[in-house]
């Protein structure tokens, strides 16, 4: 989900909310003011383990009701980093309706450090009035503490 010396660059860019999740396994929700938007990223900021590592089970995004949108349509169109020879963390797992599979950042060969960055097309503009994140089950390792959702109508810089 990553070309080859493709970065994401949001600078200048300002998030549609900031904030952070607590401990333990059970799906979180982030509440925020209505935005309008196609592509949405959510940029983990830090672990709550501390480490350099960011996970994350299953990803929904909010109506104007705060029900879950549908994720029908919805791809993956950037991830700063993914374990693809250790184990399966492709970042695709956010979506997969599994929630014992996870997205994890690299850490086989090499241990990127945060900020780390998943980019969704949503394929049509849609109101979205918070996120709801499950983090991985099986371990705290890499759940995130801290982060940023950037939202727009167009595909964010470095895309």
């Amino acid at each position: 989900h990553r070309r080859p010396d493709q970065t994401l660059d949001l600078r200048g860019v300002k998030p549609a909310h900031e904030g952070s999740f607590v401990a333990g396994k059970a799906q979180q929700t982030a509440k925020f003011e209505a935005v309008t938007a196609r592509f949405v990223c959510l940029e983990a900021t830090s672990s709550l383990a501390g480490d350099a590592f960011t996970t994350c089970a299953e990803l929904q995004l909010l109506d104007s009701n705060g029900k879950n949108l549908p994720r029908s349509g919805w791809k993956i169109v950037y991830a700063d980093s993914e374990e693809l020879s250790g184990d399966d963390g492709s970042a695709s797992n956010v979506l997969d309706g599994a929630k014992d599979s996870f997205w994890h950042t690299q850490w086989q060969d090499a241990s990127p450090t945060h900020p780390h960055q998943l980019v969704i097309d949503l394929g049509s503009e849609q109101t979205i009035t918070g996120v709801r994140m499950l983090p991985r089950q099986n371990s705290d390792h890499g759940r995130i503490g801290t982060f940023r959702l950037y939202a727009s109508r167009e595909a964010f810089p470095g895309l």
